[in-house]
């Protein structure tokens, strides 16, 4: 039986390859296996010899593999041989375009593959980027989107674009003239066919298809001059201002233009800060030095309060292109009593890497300047788990001389004795018109253990070489992060690690190790993890034997399940269970049965 991936082969007799043939028909993309049987009859005694051509389609595609696999009968039963898979390289190389796009003062390019990648290919494509005088620190070339597409060597004239994995066919790059170049023209080109020192074939680069990759044969390469080329627009901020006062930004241009380019800009106001008709949708004029200048002034509202911010973000527009940092702000200061901001905090006797549940600890607002004015404070508190109970939050706050201090928020967790995953307590302060504190979480951690409870499946004694099953379950389902260790221990009288096989058949998250000990762990990790069957297959020469399978034993020593050594990482460890905990059995001699065949031949063994 052979088995094919792509559009290579060649049927040697189309009335018996008929179906065959149509599967194969196509470029080969994506296909899936295509199968046909060829019917042997009676081999002869040694090699026997298949000849299967392949075609030459003049089409690119991707690499693809011929599988061949023998079906015989033996004693009444289908058997396979071994499989041979021989990889077919294309030989068509796949062809890589170059297009500019946008409007005639744009200068965006789209470098596409003839096909889409597919897994486990690659194809890098060199550029090249000329004119006179230009240098690497004329411009800069970036990319902007594209599948699978990555950009080096951007600090030469010839950077290389690497197409590579799944789905890469299509790349989208920008050039962008430096401030300050004088170059007047840009050639950007892929480049030449052959292994010249920038050509499609040259050592050093990683393209592994088959056929390999040339440059289109017409669509390569574009110029632009830079009168055609539209500036790329980018705004910062001046100093900070007093309220009353006014805010500037500097709206730049590179390259400059050749005659005044408007630029939008939007302005927003935190603090109600801005004069009437500042704030909303301003026009910048940029001149052909490539610089403009936006001005918004601020009003004194005789408020104390707390500082404000202008902020001007460049909007798309005719005519420019938008680039970094296109957003700005300048702060404003009250000339009042400035009003602070707040930081949260634990308190420090409190270790922030968490606390055990039934603990108790502060969260602390401290102000960022300390002012005569009460500031009303909120402070809003989430948490996972199930360890905060309601109304154990208290406020204390203090004042000296009007002077107000911290405010202490008392936190108390509750011990509820029920094994569950560790929690989490979050907080955060709310004040003045929106404005809120960074956040703090303190990780809760539960310690009440997870019991871990051994099983058998079935029951009486087993014959050597069959299996003995059990299980071993957790009292909860872990989730993402956790894991547990459960220690094992098999033994008995004369019992050794090479009387029996111990393996895991089943499990979510399960994993066995330390099988050639008599003290295997097994691990339960990550979300759902909960119940393993493990089967103990005892050997021919166990005998008679008993053996007794069973949990390692509460505390630390030397299998126990708080040793060290152990990845146990949930809150209250785990403790096997007080009475399924262990099991025994004896093994006893296997039936056998003779099977005698008289003057009938033994059927061969065949390969590939």
């Amino acid at each position: 039986m052979a088995t094919a991936h792509g559009d290579y082969n060649w049927p040697m007799f189309s009335d018996e390859y008929r179906n065959y043939q149509d599967c194969l028909q196509g470029d080969g993309t994506g296909k899936g296996a295509c199968t046909h049987d060829l019917h042997s009859g009676a081999l002869r005694a040694g090699s026997n010899i298949y000849n299967i051509g392949t075609w030459n389609d003049g089409v690119d595609e991707p690499d693809g593999t011929l599988t061949a696999v023998v079906e015989y009968e033996k004693a009444g039963e289908t058997v396979t041989s071994n499989s041979v898979t021989l990889s077919i390289r294309d030989n068509d190389p796949t062809v890589v375009s170059l297009v500019r796009t946008g409007t005639v003062s744009t200068v965006a390019f789209t470098v596409t593959l003839s096909r889409a990648l597919v897994a486990g290919e690659v194809i890098d494509v060199p550029l090249v980027v000329s004119g006179a005088g230009v240098s690497a620190d004329d411009y800069t070339l970036s990319l902007t989107s594209g599948t699978g597409a990555t950009l080096s060597g951007t600090a030469t004239l010839t950077p290389t674009l690497r197409f590579s994995g799944a789905g890469a066919q299509e790349a989208m790059l920008k050039l962008v003239p430096a401030a300050g170049s004088t170059v007047e023209r840009y050639t950007i080109a892929l480049g030449p066919d052959g292994d010249g020192a920038n050509g499609f074939d040259h050592a050093g680069l990683g393209t592994n298809v088959g056929g390999g990759a040339d440059p289109h044969g017409t669509r390569n390469s574009f110029d632009v001059k830079r009168g055609a080329m539209e500036p790329s627009v980018s705004i910062t901020g001046g100093p900070d201002v007093t309220e009353g006062s006014t805010a500037t930004f500097t709206v730049t241009a590179s390259p400059a233009p050749s005659t005044p380019v408007t630029v939008m800009v939007d302005v927003t106001d935190s603090g109600s800060f801005a004069g009437d008709g500042q704030a909303g949708s301003r026009s910048v004029t940029v001149g052909v030095d490539g610089t403009g200048s936006l001005t918004v002034t601020t009003v004194n509202d005789g408020i104390d309060d707390w500082e404000g911010a202008i902020t001007a973000t460049v909007q798309v527009g005719d005519g420019y292109t938008v680039s970094a940092p296109s957003s700005a702000a300048v702060a404003v200061l009250n000339d009042g009593v400035q009003l602070p901001d707040f930081n949260l905090r634990l308190n420090y006797s409190t270790d922030p890497s968490g606390i055990t549940e039934g603990g108790r600890f502060f969260f602390v607002v401290s102000p960022s300047t300390w002012v005569k004015k009460y500031v009303p404070v909120t402070l809003k508190i989430t948490h996972t788990g199930d360890f905060t109970p309601r109304g154990k939050l208290w406020a204390i706050t203090g004042s000296h001389n009007g002077v107000y201090g911290p405010w202490l928020f008392y936190t108390r967790t509750k011990n509820d004795d029920m094994d569950e995953p560790d929690g989490t307590v979050t907080a955060i302060a709310e004040y003045g018109n929106g404005r809120t504190s960074n956040s703090v979480t303190l990780p809760i951690i539960d310690n009440d253990p997870t019991v871990v409870s051994l099983s058998r499946t079935g029951a009486g004694a087993v014959s050597a070489g069959s299996g003995v099953a059990f299980t071993v379950s957790l009292g909860r389902a872990l989730v993402a992060g956790e894991v547990i260790d459960v220690p094992l221990a098999v033994s008995g009288a004369g019992v050794s690690v090479d009387d029996y096989t111990l393996s895991v058949t089943g499990g979510t998250g399960a994993a066995l190790s330390g099988t050639d000990t008599l003290m295997p762990t097994l691990r339960f990790s990550g979300a759902g993890a909960q119940t393993a069957t493990l089967e103990l297959v005892p050997a021919a020469s166990s005998v008679g034997k008993q053996y007794h399978i069973a949990l390692g034993p509460d505390g630390d020593s030397a299998n126990g399940f708080d040793r060290s050594g152990l990845g146990t990482n949930v809150g209250g460890g785990a403790d096997p269970h007080g009475t399924r905990n262990s099991f025994d059995v004896e093994v006893t001699p296997a039936q056998q049965q003779l099977f005698q065949q008289h003057g009938e031949p033994t059927a061969p063994e065949v390969g590939i």
